[in-house]
């Protein structure tokens, strides 16, 4: 006997399919995620860590936090990038209750130098693409959260070029030029690995991410978008069009705000 491994097994078979939209619902391509040849509405929320130290986070919140999230009829979880790789008890109670996992790679809303961080960069993914990829919950890797190029937009009816951010950050051997680096870190890079070692795993480059000039577009890809966010671009201070978030045809939401008040029991403090 050369090896043995005990465990649990899941066979999945994940793809996009992206298909134009009805006339009524407008212009735009769909975003589905297709699982084992069946169609999936995917509804759910993103996960953060559950403590500010996630070392400290013990099992039994993992256990609660995703039985609610079963409870609550969630059917996928996106693992944001701006947090950590989760541990495996994350992963195997959501194979155990089939909550599937959109799974960002630890990239997220600010520039990072290819030319110095690039073997560090390749050595994360790999590792955790190895890890990872057996995972029947695992059903779509994702490049980064909130790059220069996803999240670029005018108005979210009026997209406009990236003309309106300073792509060139920093100085010396850290100065970074976002439309030189972004695309080889998640078009190049991590698209690459995925589709090597990922076994067909589907990748996208960014969440949001639309095929629009502007990456931020509800109509086709993954956008974020919610009545927040709606409300901050498109009313200019008017609140009755506040409501066109709700009328708004969505192909994939893959962020949305909700506001979080404090308890009551703490809002003395508030001042």
């Amino acid at each position: 006997v050369v090896d043995r491994r005990n465990g649990r097994l899941g066979l999945r078979e994940t793809r996009i399919e992206e298909a134009p939209f009805t006339p009524e619902a407008g212009p735009g391509r769909s975003f589905h995620l297709v699982i084992n040849n069946q169609r999936v509405f995917c509804k759910g929320a993103n996960w953060v860590p559950l403590e500010m130290w996630p070392a400290v986070a013990r099992d039994e919140q993992y256990d609660h936090y995703l039985r609610q999230a079963q409870a609550a009829h969630f059917n996928m979880l996106r693992v944001w990038g701006g947090g950590v790789y989760e541990r495996e008890r994350f992963y195997d109670l959501c194979d155990e209750l089939g909550i599937l996992v959109w799974q960002d790679f630890m990239f997220a809303s600010m520039a990072y130098s290819v030319d110095r961080l690039r073997d560090e960069i390749k050595a994360e993914a790999i590792y955790q693409i190895h890890r990872l990829r057996n995972r029947a919950c695992v059903v779509l890797w994702c490049g980064c959260n909130e790059d220069v190029f996803s999240w670029e937009y005018h108005s979210l009816t009026s997209p406009g070029p990236h003309n309106s951010r300073n792509t060139v950050e920093g100085q010396g051997p850290w100065r970074v030029d976002r439309f030189k680096d972004d695309p080889e870190i998640y078009s190049m890079i991590l698209r690459g690995l995925v589709g090597r070692f990922g076994l067909g795993a589907p990748y996208v480059e960014s969440s949001p991410q639309s095929s629009d000039d502007s990456g931020n577009m509800p109509n086709s890809g993954n956008c974020h978008i919610s009545c927040w966010k709606y409300a901050l671009f498109e009313t200019n201070g008017q609140h009755d069009r506040w409501r066109g978030h709700f009328e708004q045809v969505c192909s994939f939401d893959s962020e949305f705000c909700i506001q979080g008040p404090c308890a009551q029991r703490t809002s003395f403090s508030m001042v």
